[in-house]
């Protein structure tokens, strides 16, 4: 099959045609006294073609094939959202709840397309698991909250030569603590797996009752004695304003008690504040009352982890080129007193300068000038100096990952990442509960696939 693409619009091309056909026709009339015979029919099919191509060629034929479709059948997932809100009756104004109105679709969807696609379901809210086609009368409105991102991106898998899609039976936006950006990289890798996401709205414009407890950060971190700010978002979907009784518990014990005004349709925050006086790991639960008629409380409280310390923060930075801007870090790092800094920078090939410095130094350090003890702070005595030969081994080592709290990658760290290190950062991440923090953006120029599947489980 030919299909034309043309280099310029047809309404340009068309009157270059009309101009060409013309001048032939004038020229053939023309000359029909000086030339005659054979001659004159040689003339004019040479014309004919001369003029004839480049009209062709700008209406840019292509010659397309239609190729045989990989074997096996292409994937469709349908995800049904089993959040409270689905459990509504409005049913689109036919008096169903819209989980009905999901099970009927996944259902009609399995008698349809059954037998062109290979059909798996799954159920999501906080998060998502799969069940059978037999078993959808059984699924139940009960989940606290809606998270789009860690569903889809739960069911992406490695590139499929047959195709997939993901089909979205949901009735509402992504009500978790995900940001827009968690969202946008699960779009982003759908696009690059070409899994075309389609979503199907559920229920009607009837407003859902319901109040939302967040919180900004899970876990925070603090040393003893000191004052710690707890923020706490309410969002609700009431029409009008409500009091709502707010209270903070560390465990089982009420720490505290207010009582929060609520504008109608309006989000509002409330700070806590707390002071534990000895170091551990805290649980503090932050929990709103139920108001009259919300569909569900299962979202109506949030847990905080506070990690409280005695001990300044272990931080390992890592540059893999000596930057002005590096040297600044070093020293802003080195003057707090809450903060055990140990660098890592490439100072040429095959050279890498480890230099660790401590709180303790740095105070008596303090004793002297300003300017004197700024320079002291990036100045460690010689028996602290280690000089590392191959980058990775900085990373290697888990003992050596297991004493720092923090981890900062600078610019041109990809001589410090591989397979090896790489696994030994998730691991680090994992099981300490450690921060990795990429101050320059991304780690690496281009992502390895060690590295691509770091990010994308959102570790550290």
């Amino acid at each position: 099959m030919i299909r034309f693409d043309p280099h310029i619009p047809l309404a340009l091309w068309l009157p270059l045609a009309i101009a060409a056909a013309a001048l032939l026709v004038v020229y053939a009339i023309r000359s029909q006294d000086r030339l005659t015979g054979t001659r004159r029919t040689k003339v004019l099919g040479l014309m004919t073609v001369c003029l004839v191509l480049p009209l062709l060629l700008l209406l840019n034929p292509i010659w397309i094939q239609r190729t045989p479709p990989p074997p096996g059948k292409p994937l469709l997932t349908v995800l049904v959202d089993q959040s409270a809100s689905m459990g509504t009756v409005d049913g689109n104004g036919l008096g169903y709840s819209r989980i009905d109105v999901a099970r009927h679709a996944a259902k009609a969807i399995q008698e349809q397309l059954g037998e062109k696609y290979e059909l798996r379901f799954r159920a999501f809210s906080e998060t998502s698991h799969s069940f059978e086609p037999s078993t959808i009368d059984q699924l139940e409105a009960d989940g606290g909250e809606t998270n789009f991102a860690a569903s889809i991106e739960k069911v992406l898998g490695e590139d499929r030569p047959p195709g997939q899609a993901v089909l979205v039976l949901s009735d509402g936006i992504d009500t978790s603590s995900t940001n827009t950006i968690a969202l946008q990289k699960t779009a982003q890798r759908a696009n690059a797996l070409s899994t075309p996401l389609f979503v199907r709205p559920l229920g009607t414009q009837q407003g859902v009752r319901d109040l939302q407890v967040s919180l900004p950060q899970s876990q925070q971190l603090a040393f003893s004695n000191q004052r710690v700010p707890i923020t706490l978002r309410l969002a609700h979907s009431f029409p009008e304003t409500q009091k709502v009784s707010v209270t903070l518990k560390a465990d089982s014990e009420t720490i505290e008690e207010r009582v929060v005004n609520l504008l109608p349709h309006t989000p509002a925050e409330e700070t806590f504040y707390v002071e534990p006086d000895a170091s551990g790991l805290f649980r503090y639960q932050l929990s709103a009352a139920s108001i009259d008629g919300e569909v569900t409380e299962l979202n109506n409280s949030a847990t905080v982890l506070l990690r409280v310390i005695d001990q300044p923060v272990a931080v390992l930075l890592l540059e893999g080129k000596p930057y002005w801007d590096t040297k600044f870090l070093i020293r802003t790092l080195a003057n707090d007193p809450s903060v055990a800094l140990t660098s890592v920078v490439q100072m040429a090939p095959g050279r890498f300068l480890q230099r660790q410095l401590e709180p303790a130094k740095r105070a008596e350090e303090g004793s002297t000038s300003e300017s004197e003890s700024v320079d002291k702070a990036t100045s460690v005595p010689q028996n602290e100096w280690k000089i590392h030969r191959e980058a990775p081994d900085v990373l290697a080592d888990g003992e050596f990952l297991s004493q720092f709290q923090i981890i900062i990658l600078g610019r041109n760290t990809e001589a410090y990442l591989n397979d090896k290190t790489l696994r030994q950062l998730k691991s680090w991440v994992s099981s300490s509960e450690g921060s990795l923090v990429c101050f320059r953006g991304s780690p690496a120029s281009q992502l390895t696939q060690e590295l691509g599947a770091f990010d994308a489980d959102r570790l550290g």
